[in-house]
């Protein structure tokens, strides 16, 4: 089907977009509960009718009984989908959606340290709750001293799944029949992008977990994160690290013949622990020109494609921050190896153990560029290179040291680890 041309189930695919629309301004009037109650209800009700317009549009799918009862088998056994179904009658002959607003608060660091839920009014502020806690000593206030963050989400939620938000069960829904009629566009030759009723606003995709991407942002933004040391929020940004020939010449020229192997080694697509051995000496090589090193993470994702983003760390509970929203980006693109380089200091367990002062902390510190390599599902590899600084910032390497470790030994992994053994 060429773009612009006639859709063949205009009807189901309209009706698509208009739970799409429905979706939208039901986000939008979220701190709004009647705007949020009158536009969820609407939206319920709209889904089933997606199934009544493919079932009306039959005939324009060839054998389409054998292949819609797998389906229907299949949105049976979804307990998600049944209950929206479920809800939808529920709207329509008896009453509204049975909803109530609660915040659920959590406190981390690399690992979460307390959950604590509260039924509250949708529109009260993340920081006005966080203080409420901590005067009620919900929140021991010796937290507050530590470097620990948290996340705060004010959510709409029902009684028959009391851990999700309404919206994000609804945002379900639409990413599983959105996979329906994408399919039933394939079946009769035809692309659900590219005909007459493709939707026009933004681009119309799904995660590995059935939430259209549009609604994942929005789902995502409305969860604060707030440092309880001054109940300041933080914001997590990645920034992707896109390589173009111009960029790849730059580094040619200064890091010399490391970036063709390590470019023919990306393209070839070796092991990672290959790969990372050409990490290792580009790092190196990085250090010793620019005498500083930024911290970089490579991860493959689910297609088997490396992609690099760059770490800023302006303190601990930033770190607590990256390590623990990373480990969402690890679950959502399926993500299954990652090499993680930068410098850090050394120091000595006796005295961390003695007077609680973290290695930056210590009088006898040294410094060392660390590679971690860690594979779901195999081993963990580190390389440590100790360095020391010269007349003019010179550095000065020493023996590159590689070992295999014990995952309990990268706390910081902790986050991610989780993710990689729940699946």
């Amino acid at each position: 089907m060429n773009k612009g041309e006639l859709c063949k189930i205009k009807n189901t695919h309209r009706k698509l977009n208009e739970v799409h629309l429905l979706w939208h301004q039901a986000s939008e009037a979220y701190f709004n509960p009647e705007g949020f109650r009158t536009n969820i209800n609407a939206t319920i009700q709209a889904l089933r009718n997606i199934t009544f317009a493919l079932q009306n549009e039959k005939s324009t799918i060839p054998n389409f009984t054998n292949w819609y009862e797998p389906w229907q088998k299949d949105l049976k056994e979804d307990k998600i989908m049944k209950w929206l179904c479920d809800a939808r009658t529920e709207i329509v002959h008896k009453k509204d959606l049975e909803i109530y607003s609660e915040a659920a608060v959590t406190i981390y660091t690399y690992e979460t340290i307390l959950k604590a839920k509260s039924n509250i009014p949708i529109f009260i502020s993340g920081k006005q709750l966080l203080q409420h806690l901590v005067e009620k000593n919900i929140i021991d206030e010796q937290l507050a001293d530590m470097d620990v963050y948290a996340a705060v989400e004010r959510v709409w939620r029902i009684s028959e799944f009391p851990e999700s938000d309404l919206l994000y069960l609804v945002a379900y829904g639409i990413g599983k029949l959105y996979g329906l009629v994408k399919e039933a566009h394939e079946i009769i030759g035809a692309s659900i992008d590219s005909c007459n009723i493709a939707f026009k606003d933004h681009a119309f995709e799904v995660n590995i977990n059935n939430i259209p991407i549009c609604m994942e942002k929005e789902l995502n933004s409305r969860r604060e994160l707030i440092d309880l040391k001054n109940f300041i929020s933080r914001q997590l940004i990645i920034q992707k690290v896109e390589f173009n020939s111009n960029i790849i010449d730059d580094m040619k020229k200064k890091y010399r013949k490391i970036i063709d192997g390590l470019t023919k080694s990306s393209t070839n697509s070796p092991s990672v622990y290959e790969f990372a051995n050409f990490v290792v000496d580009l790092s190196k090589q990085i250090l010793v020109k620019d005498k500083f090193h930024v911290a970089l993470l490579f991860y493959r994702n689910g297609d088997m494609n490396w992609e690099i983003i760059q770490a800023v760390f302006g303190d601990q509970t930033s770190k607590f921050i990256f390590w623990q929203e990373f480990s969402k980006k690890v679950r959502n693109e399926n993500i299954n190896a990652i090499i993680f380089t930068s410098e850090v200091w050394v120091g000595t367990m006796d005295e961390y153990v003695s007077s609680g002062k973290r290695a930056s902390e210590q009088k006898g510190k040294t410094e060392a560029l660390v590679t971690n390599v860690f594979v779901k599902n195999d081993k963990t590899i580190t390389y440590s290179t100790d360095f020391s600084r010269g007349f003019y910032g010179r550095i000065k390497l020493g023996e590159t040291i590689m070992s295999e470790e014990d995952n309990q030994y990268n706390y910081f992994f902790s986050p991610v680890l989780k993710v990689w053994n729940e699946q």
